[in-house]
């Protein structure tokens, strides 16, 4: 993660065992789901 206040979420969520997610080679938000983007199947 490179935003800062990103880090300091996941961080967050981790101190009260929130389950989190980092998606390999992973943009924001809608990206996530755009094949070209992630270059990899994002079908579930």
């Amino acid at each position: 993660m490179e935003n800062e206040n990103s880090k300091l979420h996941f961080d967050l969520a981790n101190k009260y065992n929130h389950q989190t997610y980092i998606a390999k080679n992973g943009e924001h938000g809608s990206s996530m789901f755009v094949e070209e983007r992630v270059e990899n199947d994002v079908s579930v």
